[in-house]
């Protein structure tokens, strides 16, 4: 990458003899500005964000001292070579003082500048190559997090939903094999935290954006400083749920217990509503889909709605119940091998044997939409589709409200969520359709401060696939094209309209100005107020 400098002096002998007289691109110095006062080079600085800057110290309104105290306090510390004509210990002083890298008396010779100049080339590189390191390591770091964030949620929640089973020993092997950083051999306690959606005002954010603020909240009151907590959704209309294993070395029943009361105060303070948590009893991994059965009928049958922290002591397994109105595994199969007919019979079978035994009551068909909704989002994710943001219609609405009503109601129901869920697969599978409504929405919205989050909640996809079919169909990232968007809509207003740099700035989503002067100069290759200019001219 090359460097670039500016010269700075009140002599413009001086900055003309530098300026001829230094093969610059020998030293890998692209960009050579000029200023001949002080305020008109900090300016140019702060525009320009040269790595290198030649200062005379003696200069009128403001000077080399002056100038680099003002550029530290921006937080802004190119390597500085200053120039003087007097032989001074106090400026010498100041200089060390400020870090400057180099001081020459004038006049100089250009040995002693060339030798100077070569310096400080050779920090900005070490610099750089420091920065680039960094920059890979913190990559590294947050892909390795990323990785393993993933592999464990992806491992909690296939234990939950039964999809995986077995002894200590055969989840060891599958830990092992995959290298997932989840202990098996440590106990744990489940915690559900629950919010009924009918009872919580969320007007003032969307969804996605109450989801957000909620988990972080819950991982930052329950986990502490754990570097890798998990915390899975679960679905249990009308409650939105999150399920936190707790290792049990963080603490015993009555510390977590006190996690869960001081997470439901604080989300009664901050998000204005009543959330009820449920902790299970210390147990193995293999034991959590168990568990979890346990914990939606707590807040099936239990009146879950006020600021409580349940136990699930008095709370007996119905298993058999379970499996009599639910086949997971074969229903799974059947989404996953597109066969709607034989799902729906499958269902169809299921309802006509509870109303057999006379066990077609709402508490079961509460088990059976629970069920249902457990089956479809988990299948969803396997996806890389948004559940929640998917079925937000008022058909959906509707028909989600009156699915327990009957066994009618109920494989209507089924059926819908059936069709959306494979009309929004077949959508993904035709990738340039996908990347086109991602364009268009940043078109609209660009803007606003949009985040990979607002576009992904837009199209029903995961954030994380979002940006990788974004970019391995556009070779751009979402950053880059909603900037290119920015940077053409500033374009267009410098030539049609007389508002300021400023003014586009802001009216084009930029935050501040020397990050719309950092992006423009780097796909129109040169400065906005030049680029003005050039349009006056012409």
């Amino acid at each position: 990458m090359g460097l670039k400098a500016i010269i700075v002096d009140d002599d413009p002998n001086t900055v003309q003899m530098l300026e001829d007289s230094i093969p610059w691109d020998n030293y890998g110095i692209t960009e050579v500005e000029s200023a001949y006062q002080g305020i008109q080079a900090l300016e140019i600085i702060q525009d320009r964000s040269p790595d290198i800057v030649i200062s005379d110290i003696e200069m009128p309104q403001l000077d080399g001292i002056q100038l680099v105290e003002k550029l530290q306090k921006l937080d802004y510390s190119p390597e500085v070579i200053f120039l003087t004509c007097h032989d001074s210990f106090e400026y010498a002083r100041k200089a060390i003082n400020y870090g400057v890298s180099d001081y020459l008396l004038k006049p100089f010779r250009m040995d002693e500048f060339s030798a100077a100049l070569l310096k400080v080339v050779l920090k900005c590189a070490k610099k750089q190559e420091n920065e680039r390191k960094l920059q890979e390591l913190e990559i590294r770091k947050k892909e390795t997090e990323k990785n393993q964030d993933y592999l464990i949620h992806n491992f909690v929640f296939r234990l939950l939903n039964k999809s995986i089973d077995g002894p200590t020993s055969a989840l060891a092997d599958i830990v092992k094999k995959r290298n997932i950083p989840f202990n098996i051999e440590e106990k744990y306690y489940l915690l559900y935290a629950g919010v009924n959606l009918n009872n919580c005002e969320i007007e003032k954010m969307s969804e996605s954006e109450f989801y957000f603020i909620f988990q972080n909240l819950a991982k930052e009151v329950i986990y502490g400083d754990v570097s890798i907590p998990c915390v899975v959704e679960n679905t249990l209309p009308p409650y939105y749920i999150l399920i936190m294993p707790v290792a049990e070395y963080m603490g015993n029943m009555d510390d977590v217990r006190k996690r869960c009361d001081r997470l439901i105060q604080i989300s009664k303070q901050y998000l204005h509503m009543n959330l009820a948590c449920a902790v299970s009893t210390a147990v193995f991994p293999e034991e959590f889909g168990n568990i979890r059965e346990r914990m939606d009928q707590l807040f099936l049958r239990e009146r879950t709605d006020t600021s409580k922290v349940f136990s699930l002591e008095g709370i007996t397994p119905t298993l058999k119940t379970e499996e009599r109105v639910f086949h997971y595994e074969e229903a799974l199969s059947f989404l996953r091998e597109r066969k709607k007919k034989e799902l729906l019979a499958l269902l169809i079978k299921d309802l006509q044997l509870l109303n057999k035994e006379e066990m077609l009551d709402s508490i079961h068909l509460k088990a059976v939409h629970h069920n249902i909704m457990q089956l479809l989002y988990g299948f969803l994710q396997e996806n890389h589709i948004q559940a929640y943001q998917l079925f937000q219609n008022e058909l959906y609405r509707e028909l989600n409200e009156k699915a327990e009503y009957s066994s009618k109601n109920m494989i209507q129901y089924c059926s819908f969520l059936y069709d959306a869920t494979y009309e929004q697969i077949d959508f993904l599978k035709k990738e340039d359709s996908v990347v086109d409504r991602i364009k268009k929405y940043i078109e609209q919205h660009f803007r606003e401060n949009i985040s990979r989050e607002d576009i992904a909640a837009n199209i029903y996809i995961t954030p994380n696939y979002l940006s990788r079919i974004f970019h391995e169909k556009s070779g751009l990232t979402l950053r880059e094209y909603i900037n290119i968007c920015r940077i053409e809509e500033a374009k267009r207003l410098m030539s049609a309209t007389d508002y300021s740099i400023t003014e586009i700035a802001l009216m084009t989503g930029f935050e501040n100005i020397p990050y719309f002067s950092t992006v423009f100069k780097k796909y129109c290759k040169m400065a906005p107020a030049a680029y003005k200019g050039s349009l006056v001219r012409d």
